[in-house]
Order: structure tokens, then C-alpha cells, then sequence
């Protein structure tokens, strides 16, 4: 229903250790294609299309029953659980800066906002159904966590990474 809220947190963190100004940007898509599961506990950067000599993707069940879905509908699905403890999925780019990400929600996300931490800074955004959200980044990784405080999934369509 339309009073029902969610919220999804983007937690950066990291940095780099100088000097990288001026580097060459990458852009690549975080994106899921295969038959619907659940993501395990290891790297799971070549199931969203990542390039794991780069990028490891690790993902957190929380006080979730299930981990971090992947769905045939080619979205992944954060879960929801009690006390905004649901799941969280961390993007590291190992010596790279991550520059900026841009979030990609699926049609069928459910309504509410999204949190985005970077650095222990948080900023906000509402709506998630068929929204794209920009982040600029600046840090070696970020993660994402459903801390909705009803039962509500983070449906995302895709993720694109700028990173240097």
C-alpha cells in the first residue's frame, strides 16, 4: 500500500591512497541474467557481470532467512528483516576508486526510499519503483542494506559503476 515505507542503505567505504586524479574511468554494469537463486556467501561479482580480478561482491543475509536473491526476471533482491537488520550487499574494487554508481530499481520495486551512506554520511532519496538514483562515490567500496522496518525487498534492475 501506499503508506508502507522502505529504505535501503548505500555504505561507502574505504577511499584511496592518493594520487589517483586524472586516471582513466571504467563504467561497467552490475546486472543479474540466469534462473532464480539465492547468492552465497563467497564472490559473487561474476554472477552480476563483474570482472572478479577487479571487483568482489559479497553478500550478508542479515537477521534474513534468505540471502540476497537473484531473480530469472534478471533483477537481485535485498530482504527485508526485523529491526532494519535485512540484507546487505558489499561492491569492492580492490586498488581502484569506485567514482560513482548509478542505481537502476525494477518496475516492480516496491514504493519508499533509500538511504545512501558515504562515509558515515547519509543522504536520501523516496521513491524506488522504476527510479534511477546517481551516487557520487569516491571510495574503494560501498554497500547496500534493505533496512526497511516492514516486509519490503530492494528490487534492482541493475547497477552501473564509474570507477578509476
Amino acid at each position: 500500500s501506499s503508506d508502507q515505507k522502505q529504505i535501503c542503505i548505500y555504505k561507502l567505504e574505504g577511499g584511496t591512497s592518493g594520487g589517483n586524479s586524472g586516471a582513466t574511468q571504467t563504467t561497467v554494469t552490475a546486472k543479474y541474467s540466469g534462473s532464480t537463486t539465492n547468492m552465497g556467501t563467497d564472490n559473487q561479482a561474476s554472477k552480476l557481470g563483474l570482472d572478479t580480478s577487479i571487483f568482489t561482491v559479497t553478500a550478508n543475509k542479515g537477521g534474513s532467512s534468505n540471502n540476497v536473491g537473484l531473480n530469472t526476471a534478471g533483477d537481485f533482491r535485498l530482504y527485508y528483516a526485523s529491526g532494519a537488520n535485512g540484507n546487505t550487499l558489499t561492491f569492492t574494487a580492490e586498488g581502484h576508486k569506485v567514482v560513482s554508481i548509478k542505481i537502476t530499481f525494477t518496475s516492480t520495486s516496491y514504493a519508499g526510499g533509500c538511504a545512501v551512506i558515504v562515509e558515515d554520511t547519509t543522504a536520501l532519496t523516496t521513491d524506488t519503483s522504476s527510479k534511477t538514483v546517481s551516487v557520487d562515490i569516491n571510495a574503494e567500496s560501498f554497500t547496500l542494506k534493505n533496512v526497511n522496518t516492514d516486509n519490503q525487498q530492494v528490487r534492482i534492475a541493475s547497477i552501473e559503476i564509474v570507477y578509476e
